[in-house]
């Protein structure tokens, strides 16, 4: 499953197309096996996304289609051979109709940092202040990961709490981003914002995520206060948390 396969501290909750457990296929006659197409074909919380697709011969092969909703179906053409290939992009082009965000981040799980930038640079004008901000955290993680300077994850975890001021997830990419610019002043200022924002990092940091980043933030201003037992004893916390959601990971978003 395409969602269980996304590695993200965001919260499912959070999502306005969040696809639920509940799952409702409806698929003509068509002669192949559509089992797997399970995965893409949803009910989200909150409100219901309709996912529909057909899969049909032609002259070059097989061609699958998806779409949600009144979007523009997608469609992908191979051989017989490759049904369950189809199958899957038709599926990760449903995710990336009906959740850029995730979708992205799904993409950084294949180090296909270039293409997740683009997904998530046209976020940070979305009509929802929350999306904005997420999108931000997300454009300077991935900035960074494709080459750029900290300081210009700095300024995007900035632009991110001006949508959202306290917002956790920018706090926790703020604080890092100085602890990688040598910066233990601003570390030091952006790492007690994240400690005080405890609604925050419980609502907008999933639950699997918030030690890990609660001890990472720790640590870093123990290091920059030269407290080296703390930084030790949050080290040994960090080693005991999911290993996708610490430092290692390198992104969280």
């Amino acid at each position: 499953e395409l969602q269980s396969q996304t590695a993200s501290q965001r919260p499912a909750n959070s999502y306005r197309n969040n696809w639920g457990d509940e799952i409702k296929v409806q698929i003509p006659e068509t002669g192949a096996s559509l089992g797997e197409l399970r995965t893409a074909l949803r009910e989200s919380l909150g409100h219901e996304t309709h996912i529909s697709g057909e899969i049909y011969r032609t002259a070059a092969g097989l061609t699958v289609t998806a779409r949600s909703g009144d979007e523009a179906s997608k469609r992908i053409t191979g051989t017989d051979a490759e049904l369950d290939q189809l199958i899957d992009r038709a599926a990760e082009a449903v995710y990336h109709q009906t959740q850029p965000y995730r979708y992205a981040l799904y993409l950084v799980t294949r180090q296909r940092f270039a293409e997740a930038l683009e997904i998530v640079t046209p976020l940070a004008h979305h009509p929802d202040r929350l999306e904005r901000a997420w999108a931000h955290t997300a454009i300077g993680d991935l900035g960074v990961a494709q080459g750029a300077d900290p300081a210009f994850a700095a300024r995007e975890q900035r632009a991110s709490l001006a949508e959202i001021p306290g917002f956790a997830p920018a706090l926790f990419d703020l604080t890092r981003a100085e602890n990688w610019l040598g910066h233990d002043q601003e570390l030091v200022k952006a790492a007690t914002e994240f400690i005080a924002a405890d609604r925050s990092r419980r609502l907008d940091i999933s639950k699997v995520a918030q030690a890990a980043s609660l001890a990472d933030v720790l640590e870093w201003k123990a290091r920059a206060e030269g407290d080296y037992p703390e930084a030790i004893q949050q080290a040994r916390v960090l080693a005991d948390t999911p290993r996708e959601f610490s430092r290692v990971r390198g992104l969280i978003a």
